[in-house]
């Protein structure tokens, strides 16, 4: 089963404009992601799904300097986009990771994965169903992992404006069509990890200054350790409300 990471990435965020090459550390938020992924031991090629608009050209260069396969589709139907990136480089199982997700946990990318070829399922998750209600670990250390069949049965019968531009939802919100599992981990403190506003930038500069160039990705039970010794850090973007729809 050939398992790839698709990273949805797009320059035109309404809260942070170009939030996905923002530097870390001396590399852009999108170098990271992909860096991170590599070291998934279940993930077997990643490839970053942005638009066929202009402003995204440096996205698509970016991929290209990096040696990074790069589908560009449609602004709106981000759903196609998945589907036909997927398609592009023959995914059995994909491994959805939007790149507001600098510390996508590679571990965790692991578990999931596994825990969906366990069950059978058609789409697997570790958010709770009430998402982003009910987390009981920090958010951008979300990960969802679909099988191409029910991916390409979702492009396929979705019609709706609002399943076409927010990717996965026509898949869990149609249990009766699809397996849909939830992983549980252990809880871990109420954080913020995740990249949407110019305050989840400045905590996410501080954390990634404890990596440097040429380290292993930088771990997140470190950063979650190094939160809790230093609250005030940790309350820098403790005020930003997660969207509810990915």
């Amino acid at each position: 089963m050939r398992t790839v990471g698709i990273i949805a990435a797009r320059m035109g965020s309404t809260r942070l404009p170009g939030k996905v090459l923002l530097p870390l550390a001396g590399r852009p938020v999108l170098w990271h992601i992909i860096y991170r992924l590599t070291h998934a031991r279940s993930v077997n090629a990643t490839i970053v799904a942005t638009t066929n608009l202009p402003r995204d050209e440096p996205i698509a260069d970016a991929a290209a300097a990096w040696d990074v396969p790069c589908f560009r589709g449609s602004d709106h139907d981000v759903l196609g986009r998945h589907y036909l990136a997927a398609q592009r480089v023959g995914a059995d199982v994909i491994v959805r990771v939007p790149a507001d997700k600098p510390l996508v946990d590679p571990a965790l990318v692991d578990v999931v994965v596994e825990a969906h070829r366990r069950a059978g399922a058609d789409y697997t998750t570790n958010m709770p169903e009430d998402w982003p209600s009910g987390m009981w670990f920090p958010y951008g250390l979300e990960v969802e992992v679909v099988g191409f069949h029910a991916l390409e049965q979702a492009h396929r019968e979705a019609t709706a404006p609002a399943d076409r531009e927010h990717g996965l939802t026509y898949l869990y919100q149609h249990p009766e069509a699809f397996r849909v599992s939830r992983v549980m981990t252990p809880p871990d403190p109420a954080l913020r990890l995740a990249l949407d506003t110019r305050e989840d930038y400045e905590l996410l500069r501080h954390v990634y200054a404890l990596w440097q160039e040429g380290q292993p990705p930088l771990d997140v039970r470190r950063v979650i350790a190094h939160l809790t010794r230093h609250p005030e850090l940790a309350a820098v973007n403790r005020h930003v409300r997660q969207r509810g729809v990915r």
